[in-house]
């Protein structure tokens, strides 16, 4: 179960909240996704995956308070960092790939 919360981003336009099936798969939108085991994601999506820049930060589970921030392509991590729930950056992430510590 995903919960959605219109977040407000000036380098995109306004959208309805949420948006219709059409605009999702179309353009580019702004939300706040909570997942039910509490992580929650912030940045932008398109046809319903994480796409363009956004943040997730982990919920329960081995990595919980960990985060990554960067650029998202198909609902993947493409150009980023990870990091720990002390903020010690653990992996960078290009094109795609996980190139292993810093």
């Amino acid at each position: 179960m995903r919960i959605c919360v219109a977040v407000h981003n000036p380098n995109l336009p306004p959208s309805k909240s949420p948006p219709t099936p059409s605009e999702a798969n179309e353009r580019k939108y702004s939300r706040t996704v909570t997942y039910t085991d509490g992580s929650v994601y912030v940045g932008e999506l398109k046809g319903g995956e994480r796409n363009g820049q956004g943040t997730i930060t982990f919920g329960k589970g081995d990595f919980e308070g960990h985060k990554y921030v960067g650029e998202w392509k198909d609902g993947e991590r493409w150009n980023g960092k990870e990091y720990d729930k002390k903020g010690k950056i653990l992996w960078k992430w290009k094109d795609g790939i996980k190139t292993g510590l810093l």
